[in-house]
Order: C-alpha cells, then sequence, then structure tokens
C-alpha cells in the first residue's frame, strides 16, 4: 500500500484526538474526580509533589538539594505520596505538564487524550501499511471504542503510557530485526527504559528481543554487538530503581510474594473472561488469523514484516509475566495489551474478507468488476469495529465524586477554618480527599508552605501494610485516640458514612465516632456532602464535624519518624 503523506498523518491523528476528548466527555473522565481506580490519587499526587518541588526551588534552591526531606514533608501535609511504589517517569510526565499547563483536571486529562491519540495513529499506521488507508482508520478508531482503553485513557494511570512506550519498544525492534540498523535497536532501549521507568509490566520487554528472533527466524542479528549493548544499556538505567524499590513494591502485590500455580489458574480464568467480554467471539477468532499472517509474512521475508514477529512476541510474554508475577489480576492490564490485539484482530478480519472476495471471484459468485482490495479490506475490519461495539454496547462511566470537592472546599476556606483535618473512608475516598485538598492549594502550588494538613484516618490510627493486610488498630482505649486527635492540632473530621456496610468500615472509624457523640464532647457537625461512587449516588453521606475551640489547639510539628514512632508505641498497647 503507498505511504501516507505528513499532511494525511497530521490529520488523522487530529481526526483520533477531537474523537478521543468526545469519548472523554461521554465516559465522564471531566466531570469525575479521580478516582475510577485505586492508584490514581496517589499518582496525581505524586505528579504534584514534583512539580511543586520543582517550583519550590526557583525560590529556594535548598529544596532541590534535598528531595528526600521536600517528599517527606509533602507526605505529611498530603499523604498519598507513593515514590517508590512506583517508578518516575509517569509522574515525571504529569509534573512537566502541569508545570507548563497548569495543575488542574482538564490539564492531566488532556495529556492522556493525547496519548491515546498517539496510540490510535500508531494502530492506524500498522493496519493501513498492508490492508490501506479505510482499514487503517477504522482499526485506529476500533481502539478507541475498547471500554477498558475508555476508562484508562482518561484516569491518571501508568497502563496507557506503558501502552505506548511498549507498542513503540516492540515496533523499533521489528524494525531492528528488518534492516539490521543500530539506530532502531538504540530506539527499542531508549522506549523499553521509559516503559520500565513507568511500570514493572514493562519488565516483560526483556523477553522480546529472544522470542522475536525466534519467530522471524532472523538468527543472524545475534552476531550485532549493538544488540547486546543495547540491552546492557536498558539494565544500567533501569536495575538501581528496582534494587532500592523491590522490597516496597512487593508489600502491595495482591497474589503472594512468589509464584504459583493457584495464581497462575486465577490469572488464567480472570484474563480469559475479560479478554471474551473485550474482544467478543468474532474479535477472539480473527486474533489468531491475524497473528498466523504476519508470522508467515516473516518466514517468506517479506519488506516490513518482522514487525508482526516482534508484536507476537510482546503478546506473548506480557501475557507470561502477567500469569507468574502475582502482582494483581485486574481487567486494566488488557489496556496495554489492547493495541496488540486491535492490529492482530484487523489484519485477520481484512485478510479475510479479501480471501472470501477472491474465492467469490473464482467462483463467479461476485457481479461486476472487481472491488479494490482496499476497499474490501476495510469492509473486513468495519463489519469488525460494528460487531465489537454491538458486543461491548454503551461506554463505561466513569463518576467519582464528592471527596475531592470537600477536600478543596476545606482548603479554600483557608484560614477561617482548622489548617488540620482528618479523613476516614475507604483508600478511593482518602485519595480524592487528599488530591481535591492538594489541587485547591494554591500557595502551596506557588512554591511557598502548605496551607493544609490531611491525616489519613487508615495510615495514623491503624497499622496496616500499603493494600490493606494485617491491619491492627492503634489504639485500643477511648481516651488515648482522643489525646491523640487533640495532641495532633485536627480540628476538622470527615468520616465516610457510604462504606459503613462494606469492607472498609473499620474499627478506628467507629472508634472516631464514639468520640465525635461522647457526652461532653467538642465535636459538633458543621456539613455533609453528597459523594458518588461509580456512578453510585450517596447524599449526605460524607459527615464533616468541626472541633469547638479549634483556635486554641497545639500545632506541633509532624514528622514520618514521630508518626511512626506514635503507631509503635500505640501497636504496643
Amino acid at each position: 500500500m503507498p505511504r501516507a503523506t505528513r499532511a494525511a498523518r497530521a490529520w488523522t491523528f487530529a481526526a483520533y484526538l477531537a474523537l478521543a476528548t468526545l469519548v472523554h466527555f461521554a465516559v465522564g473522565a471531566y466531570q469525575s474526580g479521580f478516582g475510577g481506580f485505586e492508584d490514581e490519587p496517589a499518582h496525581l499526587v505524586t505528579a504534584l509533589m514534583i512539580r511543586d518541588w520543582i517550583v519550590a526551588g526557583f525560590h529556594d534552591p535548598y529544596a532541590w538539594l534535598d528531595p528526600r526531606g521536600f517528599a517527606e514533608t509533602y507526605y505529611i501535609h498530603y499523604p498519598k505520596v507513593a515514590i517508590g511504589q512506583w517508578p518516575p517517569v509517569l509522574h515525571a510526565m504529569l509534573a512537566v505538564w502541569m508545570l507548563v499547563f497548569g495543575a488542574s483536571k482538564v490539564a492531566i486529562v488532556s495529556l492522556l487524550t493525547i496519548v491515546t491519540a498517539v496510540l490510535a495513529s500508531l494502530v492506524c499506521e500498522l493496519v493501513r501499511r498492508p490492508l490501506g488507508l479505510w482499514a487503517g482508520t477504522v482499526a485506529g478508531m476500533m481502539f478507541l471504542t475498547v471500554p477498558i482503553v475508555q476508562l484508562c485513557s482518561g484516569a491518571a494511570m501508568t497502563e496507557l503510557p506503558v501502552a505506548l512506550f511498549s507498542f513503540l519498544a516492540v515496533l523499533f525492534f521489528g524494525r531492528f530485526l528488518e534492516t539490521g540498523r543500530a539506530r532502531w535497536v538504540w530506539s527499542f532501549a531508549g522506549a523499553a527504559a521509559a516503559t520500565v521507568l513507568t511500570k514493572g509490566t514493562g519488565l516483560a520487554l526483556a523477553l522480546v528481543p529472544a522470542l522475536a528472533i525466534a519467530f522471524s527466524g532472523r538468527w543472524e542479528v545475534l552476531k550485532r554487538p549493538s544488540l547486546w549493548a543495547a540491552g546492557a544499556l536498558v539494565g544500567l538505567l533501569t536495575a538501581p530503581w528496582y534494587l532500592v524499590t523491590v522490597s516496597m513494591t512487593q508489600d502491595s502485590w495482591g497474589g503472594g510474594s512468589s509464584p504459583s500455580w493457584a495464581y497462575a489458574k486465577f490469572a488464567a480464568t480472570s484474563y480469559a473472561g475479560w479478554s471474551w467480554d473485550l474482544a467478543g467471539v468474532l474479535g477472539l477468532c480473527l486474533v489468531p488469523v491475524g497473528t498466523w499472517w504476519g508470522l508467515r509474512e516473516c518466514r517468506r521475508r517479506r519488506p516490513e514484516s518482522d514487525r508482526w514477529a516482534a508484536l507476537a512476541a510482546w503478546a506473548l510474554a506480557l501475557a507470561a509475566l502477567h500469569h507468574v508475577v502475582p502482582s494483581s489480576v485486574e481487567e486494566r492490564h488488557l489496556s496495554v495489551l489492547a493495541p496488540v490485539w486491535i492490529v492482530f484482530a484487523a489484519l485477520g478480519a481484512g485478510h479475510a474478507a479479501l480471501g472470501l472476495a477472491r474465492r467469490w471471484q473464482r467462483q463467479g459468485l461476485a457481479q461486476g468488476e472487481p472491488t479494490g482490495e482496499g476497499a474490501v479490506a476495510g469492509l473486513g475490519v468495519a463489519v469488525l469495529a460494528v460487531s465489537a461495539l454491538l458486543w461491548n454496547g454503551a461506554p463505561p462511566v466513569k463518576d467519582f465524586r464528592g471527596w475531592d470537592i470537600a477536600g478543596a472546599e476545606w482548603v479554600e476556606r483557608l484560614p477561617e477554618g482548622p489548617t488540620r483535618m482528618l479523613i476516614a473512608s475507604d483508600p478511593v475516598g482518602e485519595g480524592l480527599f487528599v488530591a481535591g485538598a492538594a489541587l485547591a492549594d494554591e500557595v502551596r502550588r506557588g512554591g511557598a508552605d502548605p496551607r493544609a494538613l490531611v491525616i489519613r484516618a487508615s495510615k495514623a490510627l491503624c497499622h496496616a501494610g500499603w493494600s490493606g493486610r494485617s491491619y491492627v488498630p492503634l489504639f485500643s482505649e477511648q481516651r488515648a485516640l482522643e489525646d491523640w486527635l487533640e495532641s495532633k492540632g485536627v480540628g476538622l473530621i470527615a468520616i465516610d458514612e457510604s462504606v459503613r456496610e462494606t469492607r472498609h468500615w473499620y474499627p478506628h472509624m467507629d472508634q472516631l465516632l464514639t468520640a465525635i457523640h461522647a457526652d461532653g464532647s467538642p465535636w459538633v457537625e458543621v456539613e455533609r456532602w453528597d459523594v458518588v461512587r461509580n456512578a453510585a449516588h450517596e447524599p449526605a453521606a460524607l459527615v464533616g464535624y468541626l472541633r469547638q475551640g479549634w483556635r486554641d489547639l497545639p500545632l506541633p510539628d509532624l514528622r514520618l519518624e514521630e508518626i511512626r514512632a506514635v503507631a509503635l508505641d500505640a501497636a504496643d498497647h
């Protein structure tokens, strides 16, 4: 097929950008808070912390010399910083973007919209080369209609950036197999390092070279020093981070600390079900057809065919990682593979349509002049896209809000209200409250000291791991909790009653309510906020309590070491 002009590519990208923006409005990405996934608030606040650290350095260069101290102080005020839990690339991307375009929901979603549109354009270009413009255009549009892609593309999450970096890495390696030029394997190394430093999922790229070489039969590239040097470079760039943070990340693994058959079986069953929900019977049948065609082209040494071996290698490597490493089993992980399965499904649909058309022509079943191959392939991909749309139905809805509004309102009222707030909710509620407060702190945005200090009840009033395991309340005596609240200067408490009937209603929340409603308690209810969790409306569920005489409370400096000491002391009782 003829190459697309730069103007055509630009117009295609602009169309995908507009469509992705419309999808985000339909899904609710611009209206919802960053709570569609539990990790969203942590990514947002961590990115805000990096952005504010850069700004603070212009006012006080010492901040640049003490990033750890700045991060610890920031965590004390807005306790959703997760440096070390994830690698830094996503947070750095968001931080630089917010530095240029402002710290706002619209700015963040706009960056993710661009990432999504770039991925759609890459899908279009890959399919266009063998099947034509119409097939490529429809394939790119199909990518934008995948439900899990729609959710992840409007979320402050690692999945779509990982999908982009890994997709580029795989395509670069395919070009290396095709040309043998060192610049492509160095490009692979750079994109692979960016992937690995965005999320550990990228470690699966380590398997891609060996698998792709085996699939394509390009054994001669093993003799090229640049291949081995590029692999060493990726290791040098990424290994230090993981050596330092591996103990932190393992605490959040949901499937245990080591591989097991039970985890692999659970992962296989879960991902198979989600793949069925995602692709439907037609899509799942056509992916193997497209993969077979691509690998056959590789073996025949057709031009620009080794990319199919690299894509197949990436799909196999990523599937292996998600079945072996017991980090977690979640549907959003499929969004990283979505570009690959869209490409192979489109190839399968296009070539199936071409095969049928040729057979009908030979048998005399088709009337009139033969239709152009590009139109036939485009029709085949369009049939696939329509079937996927009908299978998936209406776009998913992302709607999580209320907690972020409450956090922002409290910060915006300062200094007319207490500066120290405690929020008791589930991880999403507490995270959204912290994120809302951090985003509303315009003083912090300008490089000055934070105006507010938010305390998460799930961190300060209990002992638990990152994912909530090994929960132990820290205060066995009610009076000890009341004294702690007073000694830390807590003037506002928000309790989320929408989680009362869930597993996230913990004993420390009952302790807080007992302290608030006790005879002679200084706490009075002052406000209620509606919350929306996954589009389910909970009226007046977030209850705010103000401590009378809050202006006279001591405001001691809080340090991470002090908080840990309090936790250990309380746990001993």
